[in-house]
């Protein structure tokens, strides 16, 4: 039998502009609707890295409208930090 999924996951990262974005936009194409994911970083001050973009594109995975974010942006936006089942750091 196969092991639910959590309902929501948050990657994060340093800058959320590599890592954090690509897992999101992965784990979004391959199961869909089936769990809430975000992406966030410690910090904002990058842009999504272009050759992110690119890797994923092979993927048919969308970042290039991707705008990256921080822990206090998402709080500041009322999002609970604490209600999301798995957090990933990566």
């Amino acid at each position: 039998m196969a092991e639910a999924l959590p309902q929501s996951v948050l990657f994060c990262c340093d800058h959320n502009a590599v890592r954090s974005p690509m897992a999101e936009g992965i784990m979004k194409k391959f199961y869909g609707t089936d769990t809430y994911v975000q992406s966030v970083g410690v910090h904002n001050d990058l842009e999504i890295d272009g050759f992110s973009v690119a890797v994923c594109a092979e993927l048919d995975v969308e970042l290039s409208r991707h705008r990256s974010r921080s822990f206090d942006e998402m709080e500041q936006w009322g999002d609970d930090l604490s209600s999301f089942d798995l957090v990933i750091a990566l």
